[in-house]
């Protein structure tokens, strides 16, 4: 039975406290693999998380297309003509900007193939170039949980 313990004790990891912000901002900071499948081949690439002040600009990018205002009769009657076309045709490219620029940013594998691109619309034309749009979405959706996090569970409570 001692043996069965002592093989329990060695294959059990030790998990270290993080107690600092240095040590939550290593931790964010670390890469992950974003693993997908393509023509029946395994593929993976590395992503890592935003930080905080990228997710602002690229929700900042999105934001700022705005709906044209339909003025009514009165001013409580105005409203925003969430359906033009132009407003649809330019959220959809904002959109699209700002996943290219996320995916610039938390996608190794592009800064490190173009670096130094600052302009949305340079980076959105490099990005959009290069992976089919499934592939795309699904490290888009990867740097979008790479940051994930939870509330820890309370034990040892009264």
């Amino acid at each position: 039975m001692a043996d069965q313990n002592t093989d329990l004790k060695n294959t059990q990891t030790e998990i270290k406290p993080l107690v600092s912000l240095a040590d939550i901002n290593a931790l964010c900071r670390e890469r992950r693999k974003v693993e997908f499948e393509f023509k029946g081949r395994k593929c993976a690439l590395e992503v890592r998380a935003l930080t905080p002040a990228e997710q602002s600009k690229v929700a900042g990018l999105i934001d700022a297309v705005t709906p044209p205002l339909v003025k009514g009769r009165t001013q409580e009657e105005d409203r925003l003509d969430v359906t033009n076309a132009k407003y649809v045709a330019d959220k959809n490219e904002a959109a699209t900007k700002a996943r290219s620029m996320a995916l610039y940013w938390g996608v190794p594998a592009f800064s490190e193939g173009r670096p130094g691109l600052t302009d949305p619309s340079q980076i959105n034309a490099y990005v959009q170039e290069l992976l089919t749009e499934p592939i795309l979405d699904n490290l888009w959706n990867g740097v979008q949980r790479s940051g994930e996090a939870g509330l820890a569970d309370l034990v040892n409570f009264t």
